[in-house]
This record gives C-alpha cells, structure tokens and sequence, in this order.
C-alpha cells in the first residue's frame, strides 16, 4: 500500500475555506444533483465498484456546507440509505473536497483524519478509500468513495480504480449538466420568443420570416391585419400577397430594396404605402429588416410599423410649421419696419439734441469770444487813434493782453471739456494733494462756508494731472458754495475702491473723491444735462457754464468717471474715480509738457539778448501767425527764416542752412505735422533745438510728443516763447545720450 501523507484532523483553515467557497458551492447547486432522485447512470458505477473491489458500501457524495448527499449508495445502513444524507461530521468524503486529492484510509482507528468522524462507530466504517467527483470546470462537488467494515490496505491498483470510477461519474455529471443547461436554453428560448410576439403584438409592429431558399414566409397575425388580410393558423403567406398590396407609385423602390437586402446583405430600412385587401384603404407602413444565415439556409427578416397616424401628424406638423414660418416673417417684417421707424425717429430726436447742443456751445462759445474780440478790436481801434495818453495806452494793452488770456483759458475749457486738452500725468499722494487745499478752499469759499476733510488713511496714489485735479475740486468747491448761498458745509471725501466695468470705466482699483454740499439741489429732469457745456442752473452773471463739463473732461480723459447724486432741499454730491496707478506708471518717462504762463523759474525770465547770435526757422502756413511770431522773435535777439510748410523746411535745413531752432506749428498742410518734422529732425539733425505750437493736436493731447521737444500752446506770451526756446536750446546743447 502507498504511503500517503498525514493530514492535519478536519476544520483547518484552508480546508475549510475550500469546504465552503462561494464558487463551489454554485457550481454544486447549477448540477441540479443536490436531493434529486436516484439514476441509474450513478448506480451502475456504485455496484460495479462494489463487485470489483469486494467492498459493503459505494457512494457517489455530493458535499455541501453543511452535509453529504449520496446521488447514489449500496450497502448504505440504515436510517443512512432512506435519507441519502448524513452531517458532515459523519463524511470522510469532505477531507477529499478540502484536498481536492484521492484519500486512502486503512485503518479508520489510527488514521488522523478519521479521528472524532461519527462514521467510525455509528456507521461501522473501519476502512475508507475516495476520489474527487469534478464538475466540468474542475471545481470538487464530491467524491466518488467505498467503504469496508474492517480495515484494509487499498493497493495503487484500487486507488486506480476509484479514480476512473470517479472520473465516469464526473461524465454523467457533465451530460446531466449539459442537457439539463439544454433544457433551460429551450426553456428561456420559448419564454423569450413568446415575450417577443408579446411585445411586438402589444406595440402594434408585425414580423416577417422568409426562407429565401425555398421562399416560403411566415408573417405574425399584425402583418396580416396591416395589409387587411384574414391571419392564417399556419402563419404561412406569399411573396405575391405583399406585392399585390404594395401602392403603384411605390412598388419599383420597395421591391429593389428588398431585393438588395435579400440578395447583397444591405441593410433595409423604408417606408411606403399599400392599399388594404378587405377595404382599400391607403396606409403608410415602415419596414426594417436584414440577411440572417440560419440552419437551413438564409432568411430575410424584419419587423414593421403602421406609421400612417405619425405620417399624418408630421403632415399636418408641416403645415403649421410653414404658417408659422409664414406669421413669424410677417410678424417680424412688421417688426423691422417698426424698429427701423423707431430708429428714424430717435436719430432724428439724437440729431435734434446734437444740434441743439451745439447750438447751445457755439452760441456760447461766440459770446464769450466776441466779448473777448470786443476788447481786441475795441482796443486796436483805439490805439489806432493819434494822441492817446501813455497811461491809457498802456491799460488798453493790458486789457487786450488779458483777452488774449482769457480766450485761451476758453479754448482749454474746451478742450477739457472734449477730452482733448494736453495733459501731465505723474504718480502722486491725493490725500496729500487734498489736505494741502484746504486752506485755499477756505480762503475761496469765505467764511459762510464750513469745509471738512473725510479722507480714508493708506489712500492709494493715482497717475493723473495733479493742477487738473486741484482745478477740478476747486471747480466742485465753487459750485458748491453758489449753491449754498446761506451758508452751508462742503464735505471732501477719499476713499479706495474696487469696481466692476461699466461703459465709460474698464474694471479695476480706483481712488474715489466726492465733493457733498448742504445746498439746494439740482432737479431731477437738470441732473442729465449738467455736464453740458454752458449749461448752468445758476443766474444770469454769475456762471459760465463750463465748470462741470471741465471736471467730466478732465476724468474721463484720465481713464476714470463721473456722476452726480442730488435732491432738492437736500444738496447734491459729485463723485469722480481716478485709476490707481501701477508700477508702470511711476516708473514711466514723464511726457513733453507746454510751457505755461507763470511756469518758468525766474533764471529762464525773458532777456532781449537771449537770442542774439542765433538764427530759429520758424515754420507756419498763416502768413500773419508766422509774421507775429517773427517779430516776437526778433524782439527776443533772434535771427529768423520762414519755411510755409514742413517739407519746406527739410528743405530749407538740407541745403545747409544754419539754423539753431525750429519753430513749428503743428497742424500744416502738405501731409507732414509739425510732430513728424521734430521727429525727422531728431534723427538727421539732433543738434536744433525744436519747439511746436498749436492750439490743439490729438498727438499732444495725449502726451506722445518725441522726447527732447518743447511745446507751446496757442496763444502765447513773448515770455513763455522765451522760455521755451531756452530751454529747448539748452537741451539740444547737451550731451546726445541726454537730449534722447
């Protein structure tokens, strides 16, 4: 007898992990062998095992987690042969499962794995020998077993021979598996196949069937019923009662169709009319069908709908679609004309506002500047007279000297007002700019005026013109107090804010300035009219109506914004943003500035000899401008030329004229600006000194003016033309690398 290895006694860990895996336990219950009857394919083999190895007891065990089912015993005591079963404490069989190997005991008494197994005494068992009984996937449902009453040494060749016995009832496992799994497939087949007629019936689709070898069809009763035909029993139906009932206009397409699908394998999908057999009656259906190869040859098979009620509605869908269509272009052509009448008319209100606005500004404009002619002309036409007194020579002067001023103070109102005037942006402190107007609003607003200060502490600096701002606050100050005309208090606020877009501001970081007085108000249908040029709310005198719209200018052109907040009897509060400023700005070049009246240092007063020895061509298309500049010049100590335009004076320069400065106005005919003539000028002779005057050019106002060149705005005094030629003669005496 082989020797076989001991075992450790039953209910390890890994054997009883393997007792009652999952797994197992399924593939035992899908057998369908777990309390069935017996069969005679099993009996055969326990009684061929018991003849040829002359034992009491064969057992075909099937062991479950719990327990052992003998599908087949001989020589099986009692009560053991009429249950078929016993607990697993009595089964050796479980110790082959656990293995998973053939287990050989000769003597039950001093076997380990026989220790404490019921079987010993209860079902005098002394001598047990078992192989594994394997599903078809390998998985051990059992064990195919003898058993003796006496101990006895089991040689290789019976081990042998349980093993094929096992393995033959594995077989029969397999075929009853297999048919039994036959069985359930033609089970569910059926319980599919007539859930299908079900659903297709209930769902009012009808199927088709054709052998295309023989030709023969099968059609569900809801076929028959669509093309008005009487159902067979037999289901049976010819390919000539379809055609027959296929409408004339359709039937070349539909039969084609089906042929390709029937012949080629191309997928069929249509829908076309028939006309019913039992009344006539015309019906839209829709088919789908394909090639399928079955046992006996191929078959065209398909469903199909009564779609005629869906063919309707979508008829019916389309009709209203286009009326739709149909009231939608009327409706919005209707629309259009109205939109484009509403256009009209409001270009025509806009253009009426325009030109009422601009009525109002030139209106404005021409009595403020015919006051200031008044005095011009007034004044020449005196002088012109002989024996006039020195004294009263000299006040006409002076009162046309500040005529001359005050049209220029009116042109930069204007041009602050449009957004054009030039400005100085430099990064600095508001809050410091603020606290030090203080006592210059107190001094200007009198004593029936109380000014206060509400000024956030860490106000972020702004980049903007810092004189503009003082203009602007004194503006609001002003405007202020003539509200006010009792008395009253002036509140100036700073505060950091942070703000959304809106469409006159990008978003960002702001400084926020208000100026709230105590005063009248301004009503409400005044409030959007405010910023109007010469518009004002006060008396007659005693405005003139270019405040408001100077601050609104000055903002806006700074990249900030505006509006005011009021109620009558309860005062009015101006609020204006002002961006705050970047690294960038305070690490930017500052921009060419004008010279302004009053802004030179004393060192740069006016000299009549500062021009002496030096020659300036003076560049300008108005003979009288360039004549008066000229003799301003001339009186300075300078030598002149004149050149009309600027290609004149490249001209002028390149045939080698000496020239130590170029006056030139800024807008000139003959495609070249002033601008561009400083700019060529600094690369082909970076010696001359260069100063622009103009009353106004788009490139100065925005500060863009080439580095190293002064600018004069219109109309100007002898000293700030001295001024700025020195100083642009200083610069262009420097060094190159600081004149770029």
């Amino acid at each position: 007898m082989p020797k076989h290895p001991q075992r450790p006694p039953p209910g390890g860990d890994e054997g009883g992990a393997a007792l009652t895996a999952p797994d197992r336990l399924a593939a035992l219950r899908r057998t369908g062998l777990l309390d069935s009857a017996p069969e005679p394919a099993f009996d055969r083999l326990t009684r061929l095992a018991c003849r040829l190895l002359k034992v009491r007891t064969a057992l075909v065990s099937l062991v479950d987690a719990d327990r052992q089912f003998f599908k087949s015993q001989q020589g099986l005591p009692e009560p053991w042969a009429s249950s078929r079963e016993t607990p697993l404490s009595h089964s050796f069989c479980r110790h082959v499962v656990e293995d998973g190997a053939p287990l050989a005991v000769a003597d039950a008494l001093a076997h380990p794995r026989a220790r404490g197994n019921a079987a010993v005494a209860e079902m005098d068992v002394a001598a047990y020998l078992g192989a594994p009984l394997r599903a078809p996937d390998g998985r051990v449902l059992g064990a195919f077993c003898v058993t003796d009453g006496a101990p006895r040494a089991w040689s290789e060749d019976d081990i042998s021979l349980v093993q094929d016995l096992a393995e033959m009832a594995a077989a029969a496992v397999a075929a009853r598996h297999e048919v039994a799994e036959r069985r359930r497939a033609e089970a569910a087949l059926r319980e599919s196949e007539e859930r299908l007629r079900l659903a297709v019936e209930g769902a009012g689709m009808a199927t088709w069937d054709v052998a295309l070898a023989t030709g023969k069809a099968t059609w569900t009763a809801n076929h028959f019923a669509m093309l008005g035909y009487r159902r067979r029993p037999d289901g049976c139906a010819t390919y000539g009662m379809w055609m027959d009932r296929l409408h004339a206009d359709d039937r070349a397409r539909v039969s084609e169709a089906a042929d390709r699908c029937a012949r080629d394998g191309e997928p069929y999908g249509i829908e076309y009319r028939v006309v019913r057999a039992d009344n006539g009656e015309e019906r839209w259906l829709s088919a789908f069908g394909r090639r399928v190869e079955q046992a006996d040859g191929p078959h065209f098979i398909g469903v199909l709908f009564d779609v005629t009620e869906r063919r309707a509605a979508e008829a019916a869908l389309a009709r209203h679609r286009a009326e739709l269509e149909r009231l939608v272009e009327e409706r919005t052509a209707a629309l259009l004309r109205s939109m484009e009448e509403r256009r009209r008319a409001e270009e025509s209100a806009r253009q009426a506002e325009r030109l009422a606005a601009l009525g109002q500004l030139t209106g404005g404009v021409a009595h403020d500047f015919n006051n200031i002619l008044q005095v011009v002309a007034s004044g020449a036409a005196l002088l012109k007279r002989p024996a006039v007194p020195e004294d009263r020579r000299a006040a006409i002067l002076e009162g046309m000297i500040q005529a001359g001023q005050n049209a220029r103070e009116l042109t930069g109102r204007l041009l602050a007002f449009a957004r054009r005037q030039p400005l100085k942006p430099e990064t600095f402190d508001v809050a410091e700019r603020l606290a030090g107007m203080s006592a210059l609003l107190r001094q200007t607003l009198g004593p029936s005026v109380a000014v206060t200060t509400d000024i956030t502490p860490g106000l972020w600096p702004v980049h903007a013109d810092p004189s503009q701002l003082e203009v602007a606050v004194l503006n609001l100050a002003v405007n202020a107090r003539d509200a006010m005309p009792g008395g009253g208090t002036l509140t100036v606020q700073a505060r950091n804010v942070a703000l959304s877009a809106s469409a006159e501001r990008a978003a960002g970081e702001y400084v926020c300035i208000a100026a709230k007085d105590t005063g009248e108000g301004v009503p409400p249908h005044l409030l959007a009219r405010i910023f109007e040029p010469f518009f004002t709310t006060k008396g007659a005198g005693k405005g003139t109506g270019l405040g408001l719209s100077q601050v609104h200018g000055f903002v806006t052109q700074s990249g900030g914004d505006i509006h005011v907040e009021s109620e009558p009897g309860r005062g009015t509060a101006v609020f204006f943003h002002l961006p705050r400023a970047g690294t960038a700005d305070a690490a930017g070049p500052p921009a060419a500035r004008p010279v302004e009246a009053g802004g030179a240092p004393e060192a740069e007063g006016l000299s009549v000899l500062q021009g002496v020895g030096r020659t300036v061509l003076v560049v300008e298309d108005n003979p009288d401008v360039a004549a008066f500049a000229c003799s301003l010049l001339e009186d300075l100590g300078y030598a002149t030329e004149r050149a009309g335009s600027a290609a004149e004076a490249l001209a002028v320069l390149a045939g080698g004229a000496r020239v130590d400065a170029v006056f030139s106005d800024v807008l000139m005919p003959g495609g070249i600006s002033g601008v561009e003539l400083a700019a060529a000028l600094r690369l082909s002779h970076p010696r001359v000194a260069v100063v622009l005057a103009t009353g106004y050019s788009e490139p100065l106002a925005q500060g863009s003016a080439p580095a190293g060149v002064q600018t004069l705005r219109k109309p100007y005094r002898l000293d700030e033309l001295a001024v700025a030629l020195g100083r642009a003669i200083a610069r262009s005496a420097a060094p190159l690398e600081a004149a770029g």
